[in-house]
């Protein structure tokens, strides 16, 4: 039998960028003759190449890595390609299998989070696994990394793992992939999920007993910050910046139109706002922003000082420059979004 290379390229499409995104990281499988099995990584074209062989495959992904594990409700996830194939596979993941389409978005998030950290945000110390539902949104819930931490709605319920490992009972996250009936859009999906990856992060990094204790306008101003900051990266390598779409979905994460009325609202820009440099003070409704000069980064890998408000202002205040500035913007915060 003459000889011939299997090959595949693997992309899924996003709503934002109206194409066809290459899957980087995505581990492909092929079978051949009888129970025999290989698989490599995609590359950063969505690329993957294997040895000559004699005898036809199945293609296949299994969406798993070291460090993540992504399953279809409470099971491994896949997406079954071409059996008995001696050509390539070119694959196309689109709304026309909409759960494997929501599924490799969240792949996307993940790889993003761990490969491609680039302002070096703390990381799970343990590997993590993600249940895709395929239903109505009822919340997320992040689980084995560091006890167990169940989100409904906007509010974080924890306890202890009581040192059992329960990653074969409970996921360390659950995303939702509708809304009623109707499907999220790929990008809410990958931002969704960046969102309560970095609650993990938070979690594992300071420990159960810390994150139980710490304020929820702490744990979700961070893990706000870090789901702004990645999904700008993500959609800005796909030369996006500036895009409508991009801009709205950006409104939405970032909060930085707060209403004043609308007190205890965690879901907050306080650490975005001590990072970017933009006022979203125009016409005097929202919080005054002239501070600036604190990175993700150097937030991320402080966490564990940071339990309550008072705790990051005092950290803030001892920082140089912008004094008056964030004495103002703290003034603020706590008398139209905390204090009743």
């Amino acid at each position: 039998l003459r000889k011939w290379t299997p090959t595949a390229t693997i992309k899924a499409y996003d709503d934002l960028y109206n194409k066809y995104v290459p899957l980087q990281g995505v581990k492909v499988r092929i079978r051949y003759f009888a129970f025999l099995k290989a698989y490599h990584y995609t590359d950063a074209n969505g690329n993957v190449k294997f040895s000559s062989k004699r005898k036809d495959v199945d293609y296949s992904i299994e969406w798993e890595r070291d460090m993540w594990d992504i399953r279809d409700n409470n099971i491994q996830a896949y997406y079954n390609g071409p059996n008995d194939s001696k050509t390539a596979w070119n694959l196309n993941i689109s709304e026309g299998t909409p759960k494997s389409l929501r599924i490799a978005s969240i792949h996307r998030a993940l790889y993003r989070y761990f490969y491609n950290n680039t302002s070096r945000v703390v990381i799970p110390e343990k590997k993590v696994t993600i249940s895709y539902k395929d239903r109505e949104d009822r919340g997320n819930a992040a689980g084995e990394a560091c006890g167990i931490i169940f989100a409904y709605g906007d509010k974080l319920i924890v306890a202890p793992s009581i040192g059992m490992d329960l990653s074969k009972v409970v996921s360390s996250v659950y995303i939702y992939g509708k809304n009623g009936n109707i499907y999220r859009n790929p990008s809410q999906v990958l931002s969704t999920t960046l969102h309560e990856l970095s609650h993990i992060a938070h979690c594992s990094n300071v420990g159960f007993l810390k994150f139980a204790q710490t304020e929820d306008h702490i744990k979700e101003a961070y893990t706000t910050a870090v789901q702004w900051d990645m999904t700008i990266k993500e959609y800005y390598d796909l030369y996006l910046k500036g895009h409508t779409a991009l801009s709205d979905l950006l409104k939405f994460i970032t909060s930085q139109k707060w209403p004043l009325h609308n007190r205890n609202n965690k879901y907050s820009p306080l650490f975005i706002d001590m990072i970017d440099d933009y006022d979203q003070n125009i016409g005097g409704a929202y919080l005054v922003d002239k501070v600036k000069g604190i990175s993700l980064n150097e937030i991320s890998y402080n966490l564990g000082r940071f339990m309550t408000i008072n705790d990051f202002k005092q950290y803030v205040m001892s920082r140089s420059g912008f004094l008056k500035e964030k004495q103002l913007y703290f003034d603020l915060y706590e008398k139209k979004y905390v204090k009743q």
